[in-house]
């Protein structure tokens, strides 16, 4: 619902990449492929586009099992079910408790063995469970469960303050609002200094680095977004949003 010209930009980029991608292809060899190809389906919904596949097309890749014989992880299950859900293809709703209580989060995983997987396991989940901020994880998770997410998604930022991650990071303090931490004197201090800690880390062009960033790559050259783009649309999306709920 969103207007501006910077994204009439984006979204005709994006609609000339869907056309160049084998669809067909890529899901032929790999079963994983239909988390792209829902989202894929919901911008064109969005955008009153037309995917470039038939609907039975898609039908036939779900209906047939197919996509079933891809092991996923639980997040990465929320993630299909979510995507699945935003195309009218099922209630996203009846298994989300479940899939939450197998993550490392749910599992009650202590936070300082939890890996790097482990903590995107718990913002992505994150991102399903409250509709990417649009409820509260009270809607979909009891009492407890919802302040031990709370209780963890801090402690983790607070570990992450250490490392040089601006993706993780990113993530984390981004997902503080869409958990709707409250801030008290002690958070409000953690939060000021992930986000003070996210500005420290951007690079002269702008661009937040990858934790697999080679600063020796040039300005411009197309490795360069390839390694940068995702934490710098995670940090874009939280200075926002940090902005507009001040």
């Amino acid at each position: 619902g969103v207007e501006d010209p910077s994204l009439a930009v984006l979204t005709e980029c994006a609609r000339d990449a869907i056309v160049t991608v084998e669809w067909r292809e890529l899901a032929a060899y790999d079963a994983s492929a239909v988390v792209m190809l829902a989202l894929v389906a919901d911008f064109c919904l969005t955008h009153d586009h037309e995917p470039p596949w038939d609907g039975a097309f898609f039908d036939r890749l779900v209906d047939s099992g197919y996509v079933a014989g891809s092991e996923r992880l639980p997040y990465r299950e929320m993630d299909l079910a979510y995507w699945y859900e935003r195309i009218g293809r099922g209630d996203f709703s009846a298994r989300i408790a479940a899939w939450w209580g197998d993550t490392a989060c749910g599992l009650r995983q202590p936070a300082a063995v939890s890996s790097i997987e482990d903590v995107y396991s718990l913002t992505h989940a994150i991102f399903y469970l409250t509709d990417i901020g649009r409820r509260s994880p009270d809607a979909v998770l009891s009492a407890e469960d919802a302040r031990h997410l709370r209780r963890d998604l801090v402690t983790h930022t607070a570990i992450a303050l250490r490392a040089c991650n601006a993706d993780i990071l990113g993530e984390l303090i981004l997902c503080w609002r869409f958990a709707g931490i409250e801030l008290d004197d002690l958070n409000q201090s953690i939060a000021a200094a992930a986000l003070d800690r996210l500005i420290a880390m951007q690079l002269p062009g702008g661009e937040m680095p990858a934790p697999s960033f080679d600063p020796g790559v040039a300005a411009g050259d197309p490795l360069r977004f390839a390694y940068n783009y995702h934490p710098t649309l995670v940090a874009a999306l939280a200075f926002h949003t940090w902005a507009q709920q001040r």
